[in-house]
Protein backbone atom coordinates (compact mmCIF):
# COMPACT_ATOMS: atom_id res chain seq x y z
CA UNK A 1 0.00 0.00 0.00
CA UNK A 2 2.97 2.31 0.52
CA UNK A 3 3.74 2.04 -3.17
CA UNK A 4 0.25 3.24 -4.10
CA UNK A 5 0.46 6.06 -1.56
CA UNK A 6 3.70 7.21 -3.20
CA UNK A 7 1.78 7.83 -6.45
CA UNK A 8 -0.92 10.02 -4.87
CA UNK A 9 -0.61 13.66 -3.92
CA UNK A 10 -3.83 13.57 -1.90
CA UNK A 11 -4.92 11.12 0.77
CA UNK A 12 -6.69 8.23 -0.92
CA UNK A 13 -8.44 5.64 1.19
CA UNK A 14 -8.49 2.02 0.05
CA UNK A 15 -9.31 -1.04 2.08
CA UNK A 16 -7.12 -4.06 2.62
CA UNK A 17 -9.91 -6.10 1.02
CA UNK A 18 -9.67 -3.95 -2.14
CA UNK A 19 -5.90 -4.40 -2.21
CA UNK A 20 -6.28 -8.17 -1.82
CA UNK A 21 -8.91 -8.28 -4.58
CA UNK A 22 -6.57 -6.43 -6.96
CA UNK A 23 -3.59 -8.58 -5.91
CA UNK A 24 -2.39 -10.01 -9.24
CA UNK A 25 -3.03 -6.82 -11.22
CA UNK A 26 -1.49 -4.73 -8.46
CA UNK A 27 1.67 -6.86 -8.45
CA UNK A 28 1.95 -6.46 -12.24
CA UNK A 29 1.36 -2.70 -11.99
CA UNK A 30 4.09 -2.35 -9.37
CA UNK A 31 6.46 -4.45 -11.47
CA UNK A 32 5.84 -2.30 -14.56
CA UNK A 33 6.18 0.98 -12.69
CA UNK A 34 8.89 0.33 -10.11
CA UNK A 35 10.88 -2.90 -10.57
CA UNK A 36 14.47 -2.57 -11.79
CA UNK A 37 16.25 -4.74 -14.37
CA UNK A 38 13.60 -5.35 -17.01
CA UNK A 39 14.03 -6.69 -20.53
CA UNK A 40 11.29 -5.87 -22.99
CA UNK A 41 10.63 -7.91 -26.15
CA UNK A 42 8.59 -6.05 -28.73
CA UNK A 43 7.41 -7.69 -31.92
CA UNK A 44 6.53 -5.26 -34.68
CA UNK A 45 4.18 -5.79 -37.60
CA UNK A 46 6.20 -3.41 -39.79
CA UNK A 47 9.79 -3.54 -38.53
CA UNK A 48 11.11 -1.33 -41.35
CA UNK A 49 9.27 1.69 -39.92
CA UNK A 50 10.63 1.21 -36.40
CA UNK A 51 13.58 3.45 -35.55
CA UNK A 52 16.78 1.98 -34.14
CA UNK A 53 18.78 3.73 -31.44
CA UNK A 54 16.18 4.72 -28.86
CA UNK A 55 17.68 6.21 -25.74
CA UNK A 56 14.62 5.64 -23.59
CA UNK A 57 11.21 4.01 -23.42
CA UNK A 58 8.34 5.99 -21.93
CA UNK A 59 5.02 4.37 -21.10
CA UNK A 60 1.94 4.86 -19.00
CA UNK A 61 0.13 2.50 -16.71
CA UNK A 62 -2.90 2.70 -14.47
CA UNK A 63 -4.80 0.52 -12.03
CA UNK A 64 -8.08 0.81 -10.19
CA UNK A 65 -8.15 -0.47 -6.62
CA UNK A 66 -11.55 -0.19 -5.03
CA UNK A 67 -12.83 3.29 -5.87
CA UNK A 68 -9.36 4.75 -6.49
CA UNK A 69 -7.44 4.87 -9.75
CA UNK A 70 -3.66 5.24 -9.72
CA UNK A 71 -1.76 6.44 -12.79
CA UNK A 72 1.92 6.71 -13.66
CA UNK A 73 4.08 7.73 -16.60
CA UNK A 74 7.38 5.90 -16.42
CA UNK A 75 10.70 6.40 -18.17
CA UNK A 76 13.32 3.67 -18.51
CA UNK A 77 16.65 4.21 -20.26
CA UNK A 78 17.43 1.79 -23.06
CA UNK A 79 20.76 0.22 -22.08
CA UNK A 80 20.89 -2.38 -24.85
CA UNK A 81 19.05 -3.07 -28.09
CA UNK A 82 18.99 -6.13 -30.33
CA UNK A 83 17.50 -5.26 -33.69
CA UNK A 84 18.59 -8.35 -35.61
CA UNK A 85 15.26 -10.21 -35.76
CA UNK A 86 11.53 -9.48 -36.12
CA UNK A 87 11.47 -9.05 -32.36
CA UNK A 88 13.20 -6.00 -31.00
CA UNK A 89 14.75 -6.73 -27.62
CA UNK A 90 15.35 -3.72 -25.40
CA UNK A 91 17.33 -4.00 -22.19
CA UNK A 92 15.88 -1.38 -19.88
CA UNK A 93 17.45 0.41 -16.94
CA UNK A 94 15.90 1.50 -13.68
CA UNK A 95 12.50 3.17 -13.82
CA UNK A 96 11.89 6.82 -13.11
CA UNK A 97 8.33 7.96 -12.52
CA UNK A 98 7.89 11.14 -14.54
CA UNK A 99 4.30 11.85 -13.52
CA UNK A 100 1.88 10.17 -11.13
CA UNK A 101 -1.50 10.87 -9.65
CA UNK A 102 -4.51 9.18 -8.15
CA UNK A 103 -8.12 9.96 -7.65
CA UNK A 104 -11.56 8.60 -7.01
CA UNK A 105 -14.61 8.97 -9.17
CA UNK A 106 -14.28 9.72 -12.87
CA UNK A 107 -11.81 7.17 -14.22
CA UNK A 108 -12.17 8.63 -17.71
CA UNK A 109 -10.99 12.05 -16.49
CA UNK A 110 -7.82 10.55 -15.04
CA UNK A 111 -7.22 8.49 -18.18
CA UNK A 112 -7.61 11.58 -20.39
CA UNK A 113 -5.12 13.44 -18.18
CA UNK A 114 -2.75 10.47 -18.38
CA UNK A 115 -2.99 10.40 -22.19
CA UNK A 116 -2.43 14.17 -22.47
CA UNK A 117 0.59 14.06 -20.16
CA UNK A 118 2.01 11.07 -22.06
CA UNK A 119 1.64 12.87 -25.41
CA UNK A 120 3.27 16.01 -23.97
CA UNK A 121 6.23 13.94 -22.74
CA UNK A 122 6.69 12.17 -26.08
CA UNK A 123 6.39 15.42 -28.06
CA UNK A 124 9.06 17.13 -25.91
CA UNK A 125 11.43 14.19 -26.25
CA UNK A 126 14.20 13.08 -28.54
CA UNK A 127 15.17 9.49 -29.41
CA UNK A 128 12.25 8.10 -27.42
CA UNK A 129 9.90 5.21 -27.99
CA UNK A 130 6.59 5.37 -26.15
CA UNK A 131 3.70 3.12 -25.24
CA UNK A 132 0.59 5.06 -24.28
CA UNK A 133 -0.96 2.19 -22.29
CA UNK A 134 1.25 -0.78 -21.54
CA UNK A 135 -1.41 -3.01 -19.92
CA UNK A 136 -2.73 -4.63 -23.14
CA UNK A 137 0.77 -5.92 -23.87
CA UNK A 138 0.50 -8.21 -20.85
CA UNK A 139 -2.69 -9.70 -22.25
CA UNK A 140 -1.05 -10.47 -25.60
CA UNK A 141 -2.89 -7.64 -27.36
CA UNK A 142 -1.34 -5.34 -29.91
CA UNK A 143 -0.18 -1.98 -28.67
CA UNK A 144 0.78 1.18 -30.50
CA UNK A 145 4.38 2.34 -30.26
CA UNK A 146 5.00 6.07 -30.55
CA UNK A 147 8.22 7.77 -31.61
CA UNK A 148 9.28 11.22 -30.53
CA UNK A 149 9.15 13.92 -33.24
CA UNK A 150 11.91 13.53 -35.78
CA UNK A 151 12.87 10.07 -34.51
CA UNK A 152 12.50 7.80 -37.49
CA UNK A 153 14.63 5.30 -39.35
CA UNK A 154 15.77 7.82 -41.95
CA UNK A 155 17.40 10.03 -39.29
CA UNK A 156 19.47 7.25 -37.71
Amino acid sequence: MLFLQSLATDDIEISIADVAKAGVELARFQEVVAVKGVTCDLEFTDLEKVPVGAERLVYSAHITVGEATFCAIVERPVISEDATSPQRRLGLGSPRIIESYAGTGEVEVLQRQLQADFEREINQSNLTLGIADIQPAFEGSEIRIYGSPGFDRADI
